[in-house]
């Protein structure tokens, strides 16, 4: 850590300007002339997301509570997960023969002596 050896220098005075002085004699002797602005006021976020207001929306009125519809969308997102697992299996396991053939070839030990 280092330390810096400089000292302040002594206060400096700006040149006196009488527009300054007047401005501030003028506030000293009534501060209210100005409102002092407020901060916007911060709105609130909504408390629930837009798919789940859509969900709300589009269930005709069945689905009224904000947890009901956070139900369905994750209801819908197991559902979905299932049957793309299901594809997927079905699409990396390959055709598999039609059971036809198996029949007519007969049973495996007929041409063995």
């Amino acid at each position: 850590m280092r330390l810096y050896n400089i000292f302040m220098p002594p206060e400096i005075k700006p040149p006196s300007n009488s527009e300054i002085e007047q401005a501030l004699r003028e506030f000293e002797a009534n501060p209210d002339l100005k409102p002092i602005p407020q901060a916007p006021v911060a709105q609130e976020a909504p408390k629930e997301s837009s798919l789940v207001r859509l969900i709300m929306k589009l269930s005709g009125g069945s689905i009224t509570e904000r947890r009901q519809a956070e139900y369905m969308l994750l209801s819908f997102v197991i559902l979905a997960l299932l049957i793309s697992i299901f594809l997927f299996y079905r699409v990396l396991r390959g055709p598999t023969p039609p059971s036809g053939i198996i029949d007519i070839a007969g049973p495996k030990n007929e041409f063995l002596p």
